[in-house]
Formats: C-alpha cells, structure tokens, sequence
C-alpha cells in the first residue's frame, strides 16, 4: 500500500513538472514564422530604396549599466516610419502582407500580429496559429502578453523574432497546461534588440480535440527618434561646413575608393593654379597640413547619376565606377534644379577634405521650357512573373519635397502648383532568389500659368546604371 502511495505521489509530481516547465527551444516552432518574414523583409527592401529612406540615422533608446541611454545608430527601415517621408512605408507593407497572403501564404495562414492591440480568439488541436507583424519594428524592445480564455487544450507558445538577413531567434516558450484556469497570464520578460526585426508568435493546443481560448497583446517600447539635419551622422567624425554646392569629407577619403584628385583623373580637367599636383597614388591618404607651395584644390566635371536623395546627390567622376556622394545647399541652383545626366563643375580641396561643386556644366535646357500646372502623372506599375517581380512608382520633388499622388499609395496623378520640380522615376527588377536591380530615370519640370492635366513619361532621360 506504501509503495503504491509513493508510485502515485511521484507520476503526480512527474505530471506537475511537465504541465509547468518551459519547453525546450525548438527552431521548428519559428519556421512559419521564417517564411513568412523572408517574403516580407524582400518587400521591405523595395518599399525603403522607393522612399529613399532606408539606412537612416536615428536615435535608439536602450538600456544599458548606467540606466538608459540615447544611442546614435541606423536603422535599415525603421527611419522610414519616423521621419517625415511622402506616403506611408507601414501602409506599402500592409498591402504587400495582402498580396503576400493571397499567392504565397495559403498553408501557413498567418493572421497579422498587431502592436498595441488586443487581440483574441479560439484556437482547436490539431489547428496551429501563427501570428506575425508586417512591419519592421521601430523599437528595440517589445512585451508580450498572453492570456488564457477558455478552453481545456495544454498549449505550446513560441515567441520568435526575425531578421533582414535570414537570422531566426525563439526568444521564449513554454507550455500553459489545460487545467489552468481562465485569467492566467504569461508574460515572459521584455523582447530586447528588436529595432528592424518582425516577431512572431505561434499558439499550438496539443490535447486531441481540445480547444484554447487566448487574448494576445504585444505592446512596443520607446520608438526610435529621427536625427535632425544638423546632427553629426553615426559614427562620422565632426565635418565642415560646406559651402554653396560644397560637401565637407569626414575624415579623408573613403577607404578602397578612389577620389579623382588629379586633372588628369577628371573629364575636361583644368589646370590647378599653382604650386604641384598631388600625386595619384596619394588619393587614398589624407594630405598633410597645407604649405604655401601646395596647390588648394584640383578642379574638373562629374556628371549627376542622380538626385532622388536631394540634397544629396551622387557624381560619377573620371574613370571611377563608383559614385560619390555630396551634399550641395537646398538653394543652390534652386531655380533650375540639377538632374541626372547633368555635368558640373568641381573643385576638390585636399587641404580641408572638401568637395565643392561650383557650378552646372551642362544640362538646365529644360528650364527654358514650361508647362501649365496642373495634374501629372508619370510611369507607375507592377507586374509579377515567375521569375521576377516588376515594379514602378514616380515621385514629383520640389526641394526636399515629395509631392503626394491624389489618392497616396496609388498611381494616381499628382497635383502640381506653378513652379520647378525634379521628376524621379525608380523601376526595381527582383529575381526570385536574388537581389533587385534599379534602374533611375529623372527629368526637370517647369510649371507655369494655368492649370490643364499632363504627363510626363516622355521627359524622361534614358536611366543611368546604379553601382
């Protein structure tokens, strides 16, 4: 009879530690979850490089020894939902869940993981849910909740987060046994390092027959803050001042790129006045402190590749196949703005690592030209084969500006006043199992009198291959 009694005693609390422990990490448990963040992180890339904000520099809270801190840092897409960028980068990813969902989702069914909301539901062996967000966070830390509502089902609970890069984490999981009653809460501490990553959380009753009732809550941490214009970039030494359409280098010249600083180097060159030219060999170097029998400067033309990040702007400069990126004034040349396939006067300052554009070369003739304002309209669409993935959208700028569409997220016209406008077009080519290929085309715009309706497919230059 003792022996009995211990026999009971001991499958009891064999079945006790069951019911309660965590269960062990399995990466199975966040593969729907993978697959559906590959699609969506592939989408995130085009909807960013199409609203110029990917990469951005921002300020990211976290927590550290000494309490929290303000980090400068960048983030890959969460700049696109901070900073004050035309049409909405949570709304493109909410539509490519849509489209996502529709083709490529039909056996995994996922439901859509939403911050800051209660969302609740029944969920019946041997049925798997599967939560996951659409957008890259723009947090570095998230909590979540899960509640139990009904149901007499034990459950498995996998919280995972996913990267840009492939990376698939389980952050946390545990078993909630069916004989707990309803009310219980598990909240498993605070998810950290989440800034540009997708969570997912997948709910697994594994009683035959049985049913679990769940709420589920995820709420976001401090969101990253954008970096005003002012502010030093992440990482970068103090820069100077640029002047007119000048941009100061921050510390020399970028490692393994070749800045052309000799005329010999540059188209239609002209000679430095006075002193020597610096050797070619020594343009990977910061020069020395200037003598009075150095030259100040080298001087020549660089074309524009293109100025849809205005006022950065790229130029291709002698025999480089690489551009380089120089930020000018937001007035300069602001009445006949530079477009791709323009060609501008340069003088490079070894002394102070600067880069100065003194003046267009060629290229402004379409500002001679003018258009009634009015409603425009350039190339936008897309197209989805087996083998590739077409897409593009147009932007109208006038300075930093993007002018919306009518109806934003559309390719409906845009409403444009009297006035110079910079005409983008940005046609991404993805290949199933590679990356996208752009291809830019730009073209100037002056409006002036009044109103009529028009389109622009036909100003457009041939594009100019990114490297």
């Amino acid at each position: 009879m003792e022996s009995r009694s211990i026999r009971a005693i001991t499958t009891i609390a064999s079945l006790v530690f069951v019911l309660f422990q965590p269960i062990a990490a399995n990466a199975a448990d966040c593969d729907r979850g993978a697959a559906v963040a590959a699609d969506l992180f592939g989408a995130a890339d085009d909807h960013a490089r199409a609203q110029q904000c990917k990469n951005k520099p921002v300020y990211i809270t976290r927590r550290g020894a000494s309490g929290i801190e303000r980090i400068l840092g960048r983030a890959r897409f969460a700049g696109c939902r901070v900073y004050k960028i035309a049409g909405s980068f949570a709304a493109r990813m909410h539509a490519s869940w849509n489209e996502f969902a529709d083709d490529n989702w039909a056996t995994i069914g996922p439901r859509q993981l939403v911050f800051e909301t209660v969302q609740s539901g029944t969920v019946v062996n041997p049925t798997r849910r599967t939560f996951v967000s659409a957008v890259p966070l723009e947090s570095d830390y998230a909590k979540i909740t899960l509640t139990k509502r009904g149901g007499r089902s034990t459950a498995q609970i996998a919280v995972c987060s996913h990267g840009p890069d492939g990376d698939t984490r389980l952050e946390h999981s545990a078993v909630i046994a069916g004989d707990r009653s309803d009310g219980y809460q598990w909240s498993p501490p605070e998810l950290e390092g989440m800034l540009d990553r997708l969570i997912s959380v997948q709910i697994q009753p594994t009683t035959a027959a049985r049913q679990l009732g769940y709420v589920l809550q995820v709420n976001k941490g401090p969101l990253v803050e954008p970096v005003e214009e002012e502010e030093p970039e992440p990482t970068s030494p103090p820069a100077e001042e640029p002047s007119a359409g000048g941009v100061a280098l921050p510390g020399g010249p970028t490692p393994g790129v070749q800045l052309p600083t000799s005329p010999a180097s540059l188209p239609g060159a002209v000679p430095s006045s006075g002193g020597s030219t610096p050797d070619a060999s020594d343009s990977v170097r910061p020069s020395p402190a200037p003598g009075p029998a150095q030259a100040p400067a080298t001087a020549g033309q660089c074309l524009v590749t293109t100025t849809r990040h205005f006022p950065n702007i790229k130029l291709r400069c002698g025999l480089s196949v690489r551009d380089e990126t120089v930020r000018i004034s937001e007035d300069f040349l602001a009445d006949c703005p530079l477009i791709a396939g323009d060609t501008v006067n340069v003088e490079i300052d070894e002394h102070h690592k600067k880069f100065l554009i003194t003046g267009r070369a060629s290229g402004g003739e379409w500002c001679s030209t003018s258009y009634p304002p009015g409603y425009y309209s350039g190339p936008c669409f897309s197209e989805r084969s087996d083998a590739s993935t077409t897409q593009t959208v147009t932007y109208f700028h006038q300075g930093k500006r993007i002018i919306e569409s009518v109806v934003p997220n559309t390719c409906e016209p845009a409403r444009l006043e009297a006035g110079t406008y910079r005409i983008v077009t940005v046609t991404s080519v993805k290949k199933t199992g590679q990356g996208s290929d752009l291809e830019i085309r730009e073209a100037g715009l002056r409006l002036e009198g009044e109103e009529m309706i028009g389109d622009v497919t036909g100003l457009l230059s041939d594009p100019i291959a990114q490297k």
